[in-house]
């Protein structure tokens, strides 16, 4: 799942930072293609190609069983899983890629595949090799909480490059910096609030507002 604020960014710039679509009134183009197909070894190839083109890539994760797809990709995910194309060997994949990648990549997965691998497990190395968010078609939203948890950035440290990308920023910038990296606790608006004037609550707020609970409440919790 991609976060509402990544997938504006997703749909109207690449990882270049070059406005794409949006810049020619155009509408975004997301390109599907199921990994490993038609050849693993041109895996790497096929996404750099397709990357350059989209404006965000969605990397389907093949599966025994797809029932939300249709005969065409059933087809392409059978042929990948018997050459031996798994969530593994993508992210491995990815891994060893030689080449930046000009728009954001997603991975498309049924839920068995991400459970299998282990959803901390997932979030830490996706992140990892460069991937900005997974689609699960068959994971109703009700029961997503442990992926969503997984996935919302809760480090209570900072990467090194992001501390020193906001202490660049501030350097240079005359105005207050603020920032925000799937913020949901005390802990991480103190950790932030050592490198920016202020710290942004996006999605967070936004499922306290869809649970119907206090969003006032929420904002004050977080102050600590």
């Amino acid at each position: 799942m991609l976060p509402r604020d990544k997938i504006r960014a997703a749909l109207t710039r690449g990882a270049s930072g070059e406005k794409r679509s949006a810049a020619k009134n155009a509408p975004a183009l997301v390109a599907f293609i199921t990994a490993g197909y038609p050849e693993p070894s041109e895996f790497l190839n096929v996404l750099r190609a397709v990357a350059g083109a989209a404006d965000a890539v969605e990397i389907g994760v093949p599966f025994s069983d797809p029932m939300a797809d249709g005969v065409t990709i059933q087809r392409s995910s059978q042929h990948a899983i018997e050459h031996g194309v798994s969530l593994t060997w993508i992210l491995d994949q990815l891994a060893r890629r030689d080449f930046e990648l000009t728009s954001p990549v997603l991975l498309m997965s049924y839920l068995n595949p991400l459970l299998a691998f282990g959803l901390e497990k997932l979030a830490a190395r996706a992140a990892e090799v460069g991937v900005s968010g997974v689609i699960v078609p068959d994971l109703p939203y009700e029961e997503s909480a442990p992926l969503r948890a997984a996935l919302t950035g809760g480090e209570s440290t900072l990467p090194p490059e992001t501390s020193q990308y906001l202490a660049a920023v501030k350097a240079a910038s005359q105005v207050p910096v603020c920032a925000g990296f799937g913020v949901r606790r005390p802990d991480q608006v103190a950790t932030i609030a050592r490198h920016a004037d202020g710290v942004i609550v996006g999605s967070a707020l936004v499922e306290v507002l869809e649970r119907g609970e206090d969003p006032a409440r929420f904002l004050r919790s977080l102050r600590g």
